[in-house]
């Protein structure tokens, strides 16, 4: 197996010496290596010998071990079983891995090898993944630093090990909702992975695609891709993940405004999991359920899911449960709005650190309380920001909040700032 190991070595010596803050003749002069050759190293012109890597990191007050080629090609291997059972879900399998994981990087303080890129990969990979599901993970320390490494370096990975590592920043970008690096991402597999002989790789990287065009609202791309997604699932006989898809689909009925068949599709999907400890895809389906009883105005059904989704989740500030107290507010006919206010201070107590949670929780605490100026001043100000951030879905339901009760009142203005903030849209929801 091909490690490019004198490309991970140019790498290494590069970024300790530069987090080291030595220049060139400074290492020069501690080694004995001359400075041109040193600068043909970093841009990996010229090899690098183990003596080499000792004596420079020495310099830079850091150690280098020489480890045999084998233990590189080890953690290769097992970087590509993480990736298998990652796909097909099976994450307990993954455990002893990340234990190992953690043991190894525990001992490697200023201790650097030729397996420090593959171990930063494995590293990232496994944050990502936990992230993505919304738990905590091993820690991570300087984890964006590290996401910046892995951006230069990942290029010296063998093939199927690149393309694990574009993942991971694939996965970062959608975590963080940087869509358009996400986007150049997958325009690169398009061109390189799906031509690649490694059918789960080429399956996983259409079904991140999916993923994106779901988080971008490319309908179109959604639908051509569900199908193709589906037949490369069934070939490798991956049934979770087969779940998460029919989740992906119902979410594509959202997107087009069919929220009756969308809660249908995530209803009977629902009925399958029972008895499942699928945590993560039970969740999303209620929060996904939730979704589409606020979009029906079906405030009864609402609250009858929030209290389920409380009585099995805990509630964060990604949570559709933060509309209950709207709920609550929709279906009281009297003016006594007591146990809703106590339910948004709750939520407010929670959710401290959310400046976006935080928001949506003033905007609905002036609704119910009847500062009807402030509110329209704050939901149109609040709809704008979505607007420029690209969440539609979000900005969609709070003109609709808003244009309900302007509505009410017959506030014709008001309706129409809304209606033209649903045309930005390209839909008016009232």
């Amino acid at each position: 197996m091909e490690t490019k190991k004198h490309q991970h070595r140019s790498y290494l010596i590069k970024q300790i010496r530069i987090e080291s803050e030595k220049p060139l003749e400074n290492i020069s002069s501690l080694t004995g290596i001359h400075t041109s050759i040193l600068s043909e190293m970093e841009r990996g012109k010229r090899q690098i010998s183990d003596q080499n890597m000792i004596d420079i990191l020495k310099a830079c007050k850091q150690t280098f071990i020489v480890i045999d080629e084998s233990a590189v090609g080890q953690l290769s291997d097992q970087i590509e079983e993480y990736f298998k059972n990652y796909y097909y879900m099976d994450f307990e399998k993954n455990i002893p891995l990340e234990k190992d994981l953690r043991e190894n990087l525990n001992k490697r303080s200023n201790v650097y090898d030729d397996r420090y890129y593959y171990l930063l990969l494995l590293e990232l990979f496994i944050q990502v993944r936990y992230k993505s599901m919304q738990k905590s993970g091993p820690d991570c320390p300087d984890f964006e630093k590290k996401i910046e490494i892995l951006k230069v370096v990942h290029s010296i990975f063998p093939h199927n090990l690149d393309s694990i590592a574009n993942m991971v920043l694939f996965q970062h970008y959608l975590d963080v909702r940087d869509l358009k690096n996400a986007r150049l991402i997958m325009e690169d597999f398009r061109v390189g992975t799906y031509l690649s002989l490694n059918r789960m790789i080429t399956t996983l990287v259409q079904y991140m695609d999916l993923k994106l065009s779901v988080e971008m609202g490319e309908v179109k791309n959604i639908y051509d891709l569900i199908s193709v997604v589906r037949d490369g699932l069934i070939r490798d006989k991956n049934y979770h993940r087969l779940y998460n898809l029919d989740r992906l689909e119902a979410v594509y009925f959202m997107l087009i405004g069919n929220y009756e068949q969308a809660d249908s599709s995530l209803e009977e999907l629902q009925r399958s999991l029972d008895g499942m400890h699928l945590t993560f895809l039970r969740r999303s389906i209620f929060e996904n359920r939730i979704w589409c009883a606020l979009m029906r105005s079906d405030f009864s059904k609402c609250l009858d899911l929030i209290d389920r989704f409380e009585s099995s989740f805990s509630v964060d500030s990604t949570s559709n449960a933060i509309f209950k107290p709207y709920c609550m507010y929709r279906m009281n006919s009297s003016s006594n709005y007591k146990k809703e206010l106590e339910s948004l201070q709750t939520y407010q107590s929670m959710f401290k650190n959310d400046p976006d949670a935080l928001k949506m929780v003033e905007i609905m605490q002036d609704l119910i309380c009847g500062r009807t100026k402030t509110f329209y001043r704050k939901c149109l100000a609040y709809v704008n920001r979505l607007i420029k951030k690209e969440n539609e879905q979000l900005a969609q339901l709070f003109i609709r909040i808003g244009y309900c009760k302007a509505e009410k009142e017959l506030n014709y203005e008001t309706m129409y700032k809304f209606q033209k903030l649903g045309q930005q849209l390209k839909t008016v929801r009232k």
